[in-house]
């Protein structure tokens, strides 16, 4: 039996989210005393954070144990480069606090702007300027040192006690240093942290030079970079992408897989499959193949990913034993099992295939238990990994004439796959695995008749001579 084993990609972005409505009229004059509010959007992608159990969406990113950080430069009049200091705000925890985000201490915009308020008062400058970064979900950083709190930092790897910490590790700057803020991230082998980029939501903005602007983050202002100060009712909006690459999972949040099935029936696609057949799985893993180089396929450990530019600068360790399996009892955080039901090969087979599912058919269908929270396989952009997938498979055919009821074939085929350009920020690829199957057919002839042919001691002959009886003479 010949066996077609495809793979098919296709890239999500994941942070299309609406713009906000606070932004959609130009900025009104100045107030006095505004406070600096800030307002959020993420995209969906159900990433697990250690101890954090929920898909970090806008939802979920208002939980109490996520949040987001923010770095907060005042340039004054000068529009922020790399060469000042995080003055305003050093990694501010900002919290949901039921209706707002919120922060401690509150801080105000500056107020030598001209014009100072819309009652006549006049500052000193046409306009002072604040830039703002942000990253979630939040992490406290030490400010005399960057690394996350309880952490230590030896040889540059980040450990929590003696075991090296992964998800956000560090970010770059002390709270006296001048520089971006630049965030470390490891990957963990198994379920990773997911990393957010604040980046300026759509709208209409007052710009440094006091004139309204409606503004796409496409258009070289991706992020909240000089702001000059805003009413009191309006905020500094982020729109959160997601920093790294994902494979799998259950995209967007919804019970839409990002890894899903077909059979390939005698053909390079589609094909009818014989109503008496059916496939189930054992298991689906990918895995690393532990390739010690990024050109060779590796899977890239670590990287520094900056706030400013959007911009990974790639680690040169490798991570090894990397797996992602779906088996039919392997569960979630809740205690779902996360494969199909529908495709899931059962404990026990009843006489005749009573009690099988309808298996994998001839339509793409989702690997993953619908309702099940599968954290997918995260990379960091800009690499290309190679992987390793393995499918184990039943293939049982019913048949009244056999023993049990059915003939049965367990199969286990591997294939190791690249994808065919480099991974990239805030983007979802998806896995179509194409099981190719080779139906047994027959054909028969019937063959002439040959020549039959008689050899004696005088020699060969084409007929054989039958003495009934012997003449005698």
């Amino acid at each position: 039996m010949k066996k077609l084993f495809w793979l098919a990609t296709a890239a999500i972005v994941l942070a299309g989210c609406s713009q906000n409505s606070e932004f959609e009229e130009a900025q009104k004059v100045k107030d006095l005393g505004t406070a600096i509010a800030f307002d959020t959007y993420a995209g969906k992608a159900p990433v697990v954070k250690a101890g954090y159990k929920n898909d970090l969406t806008t939802a979920t990113l208002k939980e109490a144990e996520a949040g987001f950080g923010v770095f907060a430069y005042y340039t004054k009049t000068d529009n922020y480069n790399s060469t000042q200091k995080p003055d305003y705000m050093y990694d501010e925890k900002v919290t949901w606090d039921g209706s707002a985000w919120t922060y401690s201490p509150v801080k105000y915009w500056p107020n030598d702007n001209n014009p100072a308020d819309n009652k006549g008062a006049e500052g000193t400058v046409t306009n002072s300027l604040v830039s703002f970064f942000a990253y979630g979900p939040y992490v406290e950083f030490d400010p005399t040192t960057g690394i996350a709190e309880g952490c230590t930092e030896t040889g540059g790897v980040v450990k929590r006690g003696a075991v090296e910490e992964t998800g956000i590790t560090k970010v770059s700057i002390k709270n006296s240093e001048t520089g971006d803020p630049v965030i470390s991230y490891v990957l963990d082998k198994e379920k990773s942290v997911d990393l957010l980029w604040g980046t300026r939501g759509k709208g209409t903005y007052t710009e440094a030079d006091g004139t309204s602007n409606t503004v796409d983050i496409t258009d070289g202002k991706q992020v909240n970079k000089d702001l000059a100060k805003q009413t009191k009712d309006e905020k500094v909006n982020f729109l959160f992408k997601h920093a790294l690459a994902q494979i799998g999972g259950v995209k967007g949040g919804s019970a839409s897989s990002g890894l899903q099935i077909i059979a390939d029936v005698d053909a390079l696609e589609g094909g009818t499959l014989a109503s008496e057949t059916v496939i189930t799985l054992k298991s689906v893993t990918i895995e690393g193949t532990d390739a010690a180089t990024l050109d060779a396929g590796g899977i890239v450990k670590n990287g520094t990913f900056n706030l400013v530019t959007g911009k990974w600068t790639l680690g040169t360790d490798m991570l090894e034993g990397f797996k992602h399996e779906v088996t039919t009892t392997t569960t979630d955080a809740a205690g779902n099992l996360t494969m199909n039901e529908v495709l899931r090969e059962p404990a026990t087979v009843a006489t005749g295939g009573t009690n099988l599912p309808t298996g994998v058919t001839t339509t793409a269908q989702d690997i993953y238990q619908s309702g099940a929270k599968v954290s997918p396989m995260v990379f960091l952009p800009g690499s290309q990994p190679k992987l390793k997938v393995t499918v184990e498979y039943v293939i049982r055919t019913k048949d009244s004439k056999v023993e049990n009821g059915y003939s049965e074939a367990s199969q286990k085929i591997t294939k190791t796959i690249q994808l065919g350009a480099k991974i990239e920020v805030n983007k979802q690829y998806n896995l179509l695995l194409r099981l190719g199957l080779t139906s047994i057919k027959f054909e028969a002839t019937v063959s002439d008749w040959e020549k039959g042919e008689y050899t004696d001691a005088t020699g060969t002959h084409d007929n054989v001579p039958v003495h009934l009886p012997i003449n005698v003479e």
